[in-house]
C-alpha cells in the first residue's frame, strides 16, 4: 500500500506556502507611493497633501479648527476643537479608501490613489 502524502506532496506544499507568504508581505509593506490625502469640507476638496511626507498640517474652517498629522504614511487627527474628539480618538488611516470624519466641523479626511486629474500637491 502507497502512502497518501510522500515527501514530493509535501515540498510542494512547502513552496506554495512559502511563496504566498512572501507575496503578501510584499504587498502589505510596500510603500503606497500612489497615495494622498484628501481634505473635505462639505463635500469640497480643501486640501490635498503628499501621504508620504512626515508633517503635521492645520485645518482652520469655519466650523472650526482640526490638526492633523501625517507621520510614516499614516494620517492621525492630533488636535480638534470640537466636542466629542471621535476624530481625535480615531485610529491612524494608512490605505487607500479608509477615512476620519469630524461631524461637527463638516470634516471628511480621506486617503485615495493620486489620479492625474489631481491638482498639485500642498505640501
Amino acid at each position: 500500500m502507497y502512502p497518501i502524502i510522500n515527501k514530493k506532496d509535501i515540498l510542494l506544499i512547502s513552496c506554495i506556502l512559502v511563496l504566498g507568504i512572501v507575496f503578501l508581505l510584499i504587498f502589505c509593506f510596500l510603500p503606497k507611493t500612489d497615495s494622498t490625502v484628501h481634505v473635505t469640507v462639505d463635500g469640497k476638496d480643501v486640501q490635498l497633501v503628499d501621504l508620504h511626507v512626515n508633517q503635521t498640517v492645520p485645518i482652520v474652517t469655519q466650523y472650526g479648527e482640526n490638526i492633523i498629522q501625517i507621520q510614516n504614511g499614516k494620517v492621525s487627527v492630533i488636535d480638534a476643537n470640537c466636542k466629542n474628539h471621535i476624530c481625535k480618538n480615531h485610529y491612524a488611516i494608512s490605505h487607500n479608501g479608509e477615512t476620519i470624519v469630524c461631524l461637527p466641523h463638516h470634516l471628511v479626511i480621506s486617503i485615495q490613489k493620486q489620479t492625474t486629474s489631481d491638482p498639485d500637491i500642498v505640501i
